[in-house]
């Protein structure tokens, strides 16, 4: 009989925690991202962290460990894929933005991203119990 072996070596992941700490990285949903990550998240490319922030399609920003999610005039955590969403990332309000970026915890940030990525609400419901 022949081993199965599923993992022949144990040497780490080339994109460890590490290596994704280590600068600028902005996350969206799908259908508005430039390119997929290694580990199945939907990012675009960016330069420095105000462009991002003003970008409508930037959800969650990395800032080289300081962790962002959109979050709306009422206190609510950005859904792009709720039922009322369509066309309210870019909407403005007296000239100002309605979606602004406030810090969270690193949790908190992996599951909003999660969600991002498999669309499945409970993860966002767990970010929002976190935030109060």
């Amino acid at each position: 009989m022949s081993e199965h072996v599923i993992r022949k070596d144990n040497s780490p992941n080339p994109t460890s925690e590490k290596t994704v700490e280590e600068g600028l990285l902005l996350y969206t949903s799908n259908g508005r991202q430039e390119f997929k990550d290694g580990q199945g998240n939907f990012r675009i490319n960016g330069s420095s962290y105000d462009e991002a922030s003003k970008n409508p399609y930037v959800h969650a920003i990395n800032n080289h460990g300081k962790y962002f999610i959109k979050i709306g005039e009422n206190g609510r955590i950005f859904n792009p894929y709720g039922l009322y969403s369509e066309g309210v990332e870019a909407k403005q309000r007296v000239g100002r933005p309605t979606w602004k970026f406030r810090s969270t915890s690193k949790t908190n940030f992996n599951h909003y991203v999660k969600f991002l990525s498999t669309k499945n609400e409970v993860f966002l419901k767990n970010v929002e119990r976190e935030m109060i």
